[in-house]
């Protein structure tokens, strides 16, 4: 069994790195004021109490402008975020996995996909 607090979700659909569990991040400050506030696909607000960086341990390195978001109810990855300030490329290789790739395989995920009408 996993303790999901400790596990982060790959999300394609996410603009943002969100994370509700303050004591991951290495440093943290200030939101800017316009990100003070995010909304969630269910349309509801939540406040976002901080940003910063994160140590990932499962991908083995820092990522940068993580969100803390306190009601948020999972730790998520946002793929074009990962894709785009850092190292890692995300490659889908099949309907049922995606690989995160540096060099080298750096982890491999199941691919859930989720319709939202």
């Amino acid at each position: 069994k996993y303790d999901r607090s400790l596990l982060w979700t790959l999300d394609s659909g996410a603009a943002l790195h969100v994370t509700y569990r303050k004591e991951l991040f290495d440093e943290i400050h200030e939101a800017e004021p316009e990100l003070r506030e995010l909304y969630a696909f269910t349309n509801h607000s939540a406040k976002v109490e901080g940003k910063g960086t994160v140590f990932v341990a499962e991908l083995n390195t820092f990522i940068p402008n993580v969100y803390y978001v306190p009601s948020a109810t999972s730790n998520l990855l946002s793929q074009s975020q990962l894709s785009r300030v850092s190292k890692f490329q995300v490659h889908h290789f099949s309907e049922m996995s995606c690989v995160i790739k540096d060099n080298n395989v750096v982890a491999e995920t199941l691919l859930i996909v989720v319709f939202i009408t």
